[in-house]
């Protein structure tokens, strides 16, 4: 939210995306009073289908994408051997998976532009992976090695790759559903 709300600010078209449409709408209708442009679009980056809905809504509607900002992370706070099957496969999922998917499906239209920046945000626990969070580390490894190795592809078409190294973030729920799982 901060940072679709620093875009903004900055004059910039946001696209908003995640799984709950409700608090979309509500950060869209802030964008769009404080006299930004947004589009809110559901999309799960666990489903393809989806992730092709959003891109194509967006080339239908601006015709360009400049900017991608791989935000989305889920994580587990809890010992490995703890987590569900559910748990194990749906942070790879989102952190690497969905996040590559959406990369992939932009590409061709940055690539044709030759221009474009893809923001992914990492984290600290991709330079060390420290328990309970072993699992959502390694999706940040992953991630770590994804965004070097697209970085490198992309640079002849003036597609820049930046890799977002971040510490634990104040007030997001990751944290409090960390707080509420005992961590």
């Amino acid at each position: 939210e901060a940072t679709a709300r620093a875009f903004a600010e900055a004059g910039a078209t946001v696209i908003l995306v995640a799984r709950r449409f409700e608090r979309l709408q509500a950060l869209s209708a802030e964008n769009i009073r404080t006299g930004g442009h947004a589009l809110a679009v559901p999309t799960d980056l666990r489903n393809r289908d989806q992730i092709t809905h959003l891109v194509q809504t967006t080339l239908n509607t601006f015709y360009r994408i400049d900017v991608l900002a791989n935000i989305a992370g889920w994580g587990r706070y809890d010992w490995f051997e703890e987590l569900s099957p559910e748990d194990l496969r749906d942070q790879y999922e989102v952190n690497v998976l969905g996040l590559a998917e959406l990369t992939r499906q932009v590409i061709p239209t940055m690539k044709a532009q030759r221009s474009g920046y893809i923001l992914n945000m990492n984290s600290y626990a991709s330079e060390i992976a420290v328990p309970p969070i072993t699992v959502y580390a390694s999706t940040k490894y992953a991630l770590a090695g994804l965004s070097d190795g697209v970085r490198r592809e992309l640079l002849p078409w003036g597609i820049e790759v930046i890799s977002i190294h971040a510490g634990g973030v104040k007030d997001t729920e990751f944290n409090q559903h960390a707080a509420d799982q005992g961590g």
